[in-house]
């Protein structure tokens, strides 16, 4: 679970140079964390007692619903680029993403805690901004 709550606090930086900018194999490490979260996701859904209720809710279904949507309209009518700098390869994050949240943040501990992780990403990645605006 640290690795999501870490997952989280890493995603608003968006120019940093250790998580968006180191490349091992091909692949960012915000990238590698992420397929260690769906692994963690995976091994909690064999060992949960539930099923997890991916959509209980119409916001979910409308959710998954533009995201394949969009993925299929990219794919048909959308220009040739890579797939990772497509809007393919951010709507599959984004989907996995909600899937992954799904399954780990089953109580309100955990979404308490992934909260936090949010809030403390975001202000240390403010403060990241501040540091790059006061050097420039």
């Amino acid at each position: 679970m640290i690795f999501f709550y870490l997952l989280i606090a890493v995603m608003p930086f968006v120019r940093h140079a250790l998580w968006n900018e180191t490349m091992v194999g091909g692949i960012t490490l915000n990238k590698y964390l992420g397929f260690v979260c769906l692994f963690v996701a995976l091994a909690h859904y064999a060992t949960a007692r539930t099923a997890p209720r991916f959509f209980h809710t119409v916001q979910a279904r409308l959710y998954v619903a533009f995201g394949v949507v969009t993925m299929i309209s990219f794919v048909v009518a959308g220009p040739s680029v890579e797939v990772e700098a497509s809007p393919v390869g951010n709507w599959m994050s984004l989907l996995l993403l909600f899937f992954v949240t799904s399954l780990l943040v089953d109580s309100l501990d955990r979404l308490r805690y992934a909260l936090l992780s949010l809030v403390g990403g975001v202000a240390f990645a403010s403060l990241h901004s501040l540091r790059e605006w006061a050097g420039s």
